[in-house]
């Protein structure tokens, strides 16, 4: 993940904190372990996205990462982890 993106997509939901924006309060990251971030970015990925004040602002982040490795990396931090077994999007039959 380029260096700058987790901070700056963070940083526009924290101007939502002090000003009046267009914002829809929504971020999504798409497998940012697969943009070269190393294990402490990740890491601090899922802490900075679990500060986020969930009745005005929504993180979503969809990973292959070990269900254990994301549970460590937010600690006691408050989530919502859905799991999927295999492919969450298939070629319909």
């Amino acid at each position: 993940m380029p260096g700058n993106v987790n901070p700056f997509c963070q940083h526009v939901l924290g101007l939502d904190e002090n000003y009046t924006t267009n914002h829809a309060g929504l971020v999504v990251f798409d497998e940012p372990g697969q943009q070269a971030a190393d294990p402490v970015n990740l890491t601090s990925l899922f802490q900075e996205s679990a500060k986020v004040r969930p009745d005005r602002h929504q993180i979503l982040i969809a990973t292959s990462e070990k269900e254990h490795a994301i549970k460590a990396g937010l600690g006691d931090r408050p989530y919502n982890l859905i799991s999927f077994n295999g492919y969450i999007l298939k070629p319909l039959d």
